[in-house]
């Protein structure tokens, strides 16, 4: 579901994403290209 939505947000121009992630999450996020800058993690398109 992440990554659909990841591609729906390319697809639309979405150019960067901005989340707060439990650190239960983090991995999750991390696998999907997301690097953490503290307090948040992001994810930039390619």
């Amino acid at each position: 579901m992440v990554t659909a939505l990841m591609d729906w947000m390319t697809a639309s121009g979405c150019k960067r994403v901005s989340l707060s992630s439990s650190s239960e999450g983090e991995p999750l996020y991390a696998s999907l290209g997301f690097t953490y800058d503290d307090p948040r993690m992001s994810w930039r398109a390619r």
